[in-house]
């Protein structure tokens, strides 16, 4: 005998059949607004317009997203002049996990990794953080929340900052080509601390400084070579003058190690002051360091080459 299905269990069925249904139809509505995008785009793109094209690219990959997508915005954008989109929508195409089915092809991969890594040489980029909740307002980026990491035109920046309380500030920051700017973000009435820049604690040795130890390295090592061929000189007159001046393997071996004893002497002397000059002029060179922090009013910068 079979159990007739109460009222409630029926109703039940029949609502998760309609959400299903319905999350279904909302998916193929999204597919069918994605490929509508994605022919505008194209269309755009043929007729010149690239920054249309662009942002019909990104319009459709919001709705159904694809690696093979963004890397077409990718392009339309760097077509369009706009080269911090264009580099961030060529990292985003090659974010996607590799065990993931939607990845770029080996082709497009090569292209978008060629064409980034030329972006990153012309661009600047930032990595800006914050408390939960903050949103900044930068260069294309508009009210986003942090942690962000744009790419923006190397110069001058002006980042406009909400924080989570409502207060709003802006923050001057210059980022260079090809250099990343760290800027951790501190509500100023929290620290209002005076801009102190920072030598890394890293920094580099000078070259000539470097070239005076290698210098004075080869000056002691010519100087001990000095000293053991002048006992050998020593000891070959020593056997000359016992034989009565008729050794002539003695007097040869003499004249030989004299000569190399002078030679590296020279050498020794010679190589010694310069490292010595070497070194002077090192101790008054300033070298640039790859990394510089810079802390400031409500916000501390970290800035390094990529």
């Amino acid at each position: 005998m079979h159990r007739r299905r109460t009222p409630r269990s029926l109703l039940g069925a029949l609502t998760a059949a309609c959400l299903c249904a319905a999350v279904t139809a909302h998916a193929d509505d999204a597919v069918e607004r994605a490929r509508e995008l994605d022919a505008r785009a194209r269309a755009a793109y043929e007729a010149g317009d690239r920054r249309a094209a662009a942002e019909a690219f990104h319009a459709a990959n919001e709705l159904v997203p694809h690696p093979a997508t963004k890397y077409n915005e990718a392009r339309a954008w760097e077509a369009a002049g706009e080269l911090p989109r264009a580099a961030e929508a060529f990292e985003a195409a090659l974010a996607v996990p590799v065990a993931e089915s939607a990845v770029l092809d080996d082709e497009r991969s090569t292209d978008a990794r060629a064409r980034l890594e030329a972006l990153r040489s012309r661009l600047g980029k930032l990595r800006i953080a914050g408390p939960a909740g903050t949103h900044v307002a930068v260069a294309h980026i508009e009210n986003a929340p942090v942690p962000i990491a744009p790419f923006v035109t190397p110069g001058d920046l002006s980042i406009r900052v909400v924080f989570p309380g409502g207060a709003t500030e802006t923050r001057a920051a210059s980022v260079g080509a090809g250099e990343t700017l760290v800027v951790e973000l501190v509500e100023s009435k929290k620290a209002a601390l005076p801009v102190v820049p920072r030598r890394s604690p890293d920094t580099p040795m000078p070259p000539t400084s470097i070239a005076g130890f290698v210098l004075l390295g080869a000056g002691v090592a010519s100087g001990v070579a000095s000293v053991v061929f002048g006992v050998r000189t020593n000891d070959a007159v020593e056997r000359f003058n016992d034989s009565g001046f008729t050794d002539a393997d003695a007097r040869s071996e003499a004249v030989t190690n004299k000569i190399l004893t002078n030679t590296l002497l020279g050498v020794a002397l010679g190589a010694g002051a310069a490292g010595t000059i070497c070194l002077a002029i090192g101790l008054t060179t300033k070298v640039e360091p790859d990394v510089a922090v810079d802390v400031g009013p409500g916000s501390a910068r970290l800035r390094f080459h990529f």
